[in-house]
């Protein structure tokens, strides 16, 4: 008898180091890296959360004449972006407006001609507006030859981060 009441007693004075066998050493028990008291690690997954981008669309719209131009910018597809580039231009007074251009993640110029009334504007994207302002207006010159031209209107749109 007194040989199981030494066993019984050691084995309750060593429950207590049995439950903290779940923690690094060095952390003390109750520390979220300890693991359960049954002596096995146990971490409980961590939700990370992701950074996403976004594209965004912008657009140009011309009327028939050339005379009216309507744009959108930061539209979340490039059919949105088509149809508020069109939708202000008829808003604008434009008849017969279409789509003259799309952009998505990167920026527009339109390049109009200074010495011509009836001069062919040019819409053109590229990744930076010093980018479409050099290719626009040179594109401007071979589509009006004889004329000098100019950056009219200028815009850039830019993914959109979020979390996940």
């Amino acid at each position: 008898m007194p040989r199981l009441l030494v066993f019984l007693v050691l084995g309750l004075l060593a429950a207590p180091a049995i439950a903290q066998t779940g923690c690094p050493q060095g952390v003390s028990p109750g520390d979220p890296r300890c693991g359960s008291s049954s002596g096995g690690l146990s971490i409980e997954p961590v939700y990370v959360p992701k950074m996403r981008w976004k594209s965004t669309w912008g657009g140009f719209a011309s009327d028939a004449e050339g005379a009216v131009i309507g744009t959108s910018t930061a539209q979340s597809s490039k059919s949105a972006a088509s149809r508020a580039a069109v939708k202000r231009c008829q808003e604008l007074g434009g008849k017969e407006c279409s789509v003259a251009l799309t952009y998505k993640n990167q920026c527009a110029v339109v390049a109009d001609p200074i010495e011509q009334e009836s001069g062919l504007r040019t819409f053109l994207g590229a990744s930076s507006i010093d980018e479409a302002t050099v290719l626009a207006i040179g594109k401007c010159v071979e589509r009006n030859p004889g004329t000098t031209c100019k950056i009219i209107y200028s815009n850039c749109t830019a993914p959109i981060s979020y979390i996940d």
